[in-house]
């Protein structure tokens, strides 16, 4: 049967009580077959302090004790083996343990020797093994947050399918249709955060300026509680290394998104500074190096805040800042206004001269003259009758206007009024 070991194996034949036993010997040849399950999923999240245990099932479904080794494999075409003082993930600290299925302990790590194998000594037919594979971050450098892969794989002591071993073990992993029961390939996605600055602005208030940034997350991680800091005066050098000693000015981000898809998280922050000089800011990300960002060379930038000069008719109100409509319009409405006023007060002193002038000197100009005017004849008077003589000697007619031949009635009229 299958569980039958390979070798020399002796079967007893009775025929019947009475007759003699007959031993014959069959000799089984041998037959590999060693697989790996994993238990559980392939992909596996890490932050910094985090960590990753996949566990495996080992089966010995030969007919014969197997010293089968564990090999874990870098991320290539044809499955290449860790050699000594390699390793299978870059940024990452893999470990293989001995583990139970009655517990969910670690167990013993099980060392790798200078070849880059993991000996799990001997398997009896039939019987399984259960292994853990254990992952960390590494101390001194972070990882990138992309999705990195790596092999894990069990190796029959007699070889593979080219070694007239195992039938099912192949040497690559990757290629599609190679992929067999001895190999599992395993996915490990680092979660950080990967914090910059973006678009940074700036806005005159009298004597203070709103420094705006757009703090842009590249990272595959949220973040919260983002501090940026404000300090004047101080080369980023400086403030990376000592802090800010003096006038540190402080803000606080509550969150911010992942990057989704090609899609970066942002969010913007402002911070109000003292203006009155012009001085240079350095504006730091996450100063107390609390959250996990994989590049902190982009996380300070400087800018320079410029003193604004007033000048002219509306210095000491008008702030000639580009985004400040307030003051913009005070000082439109106050030229308005004043244009106004200068228009009334001329309308006003016209119309005084204008009435102070005659307005009838033309007329009386016009019909003032100095001939005798004709005596009116009375409506009631009575002509000479024809015949009577006309009387030679009346006296010559006074003329009402002597007293005026010498004067311009205007002028008369024009005093009187």
């Amino acid at each position: 049967n299958d569980e039958a070991r390979a070798g020399l194996n002796a079967i007893q034949l009775s025929l019947n009580d009475e007759s003699p036993e007959i031993e014959i010997r069959i000799i089984i040849p041998l037959r590999i077959d060693m697989d790996l399950q994993l238990l559980g999923g392939d992909y596996g999240e890490i932050e910094s302090d985090g960590e990753i245990t996949w566990t495996f099932l080992i089966n010995n479904n030969g007919n014969a004790a197997d010293r089968a080794f564990l090999t874990l494999h870098e991320n290539g075409e044809q499955g290449i083996e860790s050699l000594a003082n390699s390793l299978p993930l870059p940024g990452f600290i893999v470990s293989i343990h001995e583990g139970s299925l009655v517990d969910n302990e670690l167990g013993a790590n099980i060392g790798i020797d200078s070849m880059g194998k993991a000996l799990l000594g001997s398997i009896d037919a039939g019987e399984e093994r259960i292994v853990r594979v254990h992952v960390v971050v590494e101390d001194a450098n972070f990882p990138s947050i992309e999705t990195q892969r790596f092999g894990i794989k069990i190796n029959s002591e007699y070889g593979g399918k080219s070694e007239g071993g195992d039938p099912d073990s192949t040497p690559g992993w990757i290629a599609e249709g190679d992929y067999d029961k001895n190999e599992q390939i395993l996915q490990v996605e680092f979660k950080a955060l990967d914090l910059s600055f973006g678009e940074i602005t700036q806005t005159k208030f009298g004597n203070q300026v709103d420094i705006t940034a757009e703090l842009i997350n590249e990272g595959n991680l949220n973040g919260e509680n983002i501090v940026v800091i404000a300090c004047p005066n101080v080369s980023p050098t400086m403030l990376t290394l000592g802090g800010c000693s003096n006038g540190e000015i402080k803000s606080t981000i509550p969150s911010i998104n992942s990057k989704n898809g090609n899609e970066a998280g942002n969010r913007r922050i402002t911070i109000r500074v003292d203006g009155t000089d012009s001085m240079d800011w350095t504006l730091q990300i996450d100063p107390e190096n609390r959250l996990v960002d994989i590049d902190r060379e982009n996380n300070i930038v400087t800018i320079t805040v410029e003193k604004e000069e007033n000048s002219g008719f509306f210095e000491g109100f008008i702030d000639s800042s580009d985004d400040n409509f307030l003051n913009i319009l005070i000082a439109g409405l106050s030229v308005i206004v004043g244009s106004l006023m200068v228009i009334l007060l001329f309308i006003r002193s016209s119309r005084k001269r204008s009435i102070r002038k005659d307005p009838w000197i033309k007329e009386s100009r016009a019909w003032a003259t100095n001939e005798i005017p004709s005596t009116p004849q009375s409506p009631n008077s009575v002509p000479i009758p024809p015949g009577i003589p006309a009387n030679t000697n009346s006296q010559t007619p006074i003329d009402p206007y002597s007293d005026l031949d010498e004067m311009n009635i205007g002028d008369l009229l024009g005093d009187l009024l």
